[in-house]
């Protein structure tokens, strides 16, 4: 069963945090981070956040109402997105990005129970 929503501004927001992770993860492979690196992350960050923020109501909306099918479809897409070569370290931050959805998916749902005494 899937919610009313979807999923799609969230699997683009999810998408932005995978390319974060790869672009830190490629900085980090010689073991430290220049200037350039730094400036380029930022400013890479920086500009999908807006996009982020931009539709932040309606990646809401999706988390609160994110279904078990469609929490399994955000997983398939960390899974096949995000490769980074540090094996433990992806599947770190991918557990972590789900782990975050889930946190967020269950408070929205106790908000929503408690709203309603």
């Amino acid at each position: 069963m899937e919610g009313k929503h979807g999923v799609e501004e969230l699997k683009k927001a999810v998408t932005i945090a995978i390319g974060l992770g790869k672009s830190i993860s490629q900085a980090l492979e010689d073991g430290k981070v220049t200037f350039l690196e730094g400036a380029s992350i930022g400013i890479g960050a920086g500009m999908d956040a807006i996009k982020v923020v931009k539709n932040a109501k309606q990646i809401w909306q999706e988390i609160k109402d994110l279904q078990e099918s469609e929490l399994a479809i955000i997983r398939d897409h960390v899974k096949q997105n995000f490769n980074i070569p540090n094996d433990q370290v992806e599947q770190t931050i991918g557990e972590t990005l789900i782990l975050i959805l889930n946190i967020a998916n269950y408070s929205a749902t106790m908000s929503t129970v408690w709203s309603k005494k």
